[in-house]
């Protein structure tokens, strides 16, 4: 797909109450397979903000001492069924999607701890989760039902 194409498979929908406790659930599991690798798991993305719209996907970060050594945490992603989706033009963030075909339900997003990546995760969920305001901004930028571009 190209830059400008829509991914009929993505498309903006109302906040789901349900979406803490899918991220809970898929975080459990992540923390077993992941074990000490896993500094930190974290909800991230619209679905983390309570009555933001979003995508269909339950964002998740995890944070992990060293990006650089990927079969420590690839081969257990992969085990619960995880995509590894290697960006070259970002050696600091790695993403992998679930189920391994799309449409994806989950995102992973791995990154250093207390890295740049995990910052920008943290700090944009936060903010909006503070300031409902911008949230509502935020949310007029993707109207409802509509489709959105593929990652």
């Amino acid at each position: 797909m190209g830059d400008k194409e829509i991914d009929p498979a993505i498309r903006i929908v109302e906040y789901d109450p349900q979406w803490p406790a899918l991220f809970e659930r898929e975080a459990l599991n992540l923390r077993d397979s992941l074990g000490d690798i896993a500094i930190r798991i974290d909800h991230v993305g619209s679905t983390a903000v309570p009555g933001l719209a979003a995508k269909l996907v339950i964002d998740v970060n995890v944070s992990v001492r060293d990006i650089r050594q990927v079969d420590k945490y690839r081969v257990s992603l992969e085990l619960l069924g995880y995509l590894f989706v290697p960006n070259y033009d970002s050696p600091d963030l790695h993403f992998f999607g679930k189920p391994a075909e799309r449409p994806w339900s989950f995102h992973v997003h791995v990154c250093e701890a207390g890295g740049y990546q995990e910052r920008v995760h943290l700090v944009f969920r936060n903010y909006l989760v503070v300031r409902p305001a911008e949230a509502a901004r935020y949310a007029d930028l993707k109207p409802l039902g509509s489709h959105a571009t593929p990652r």
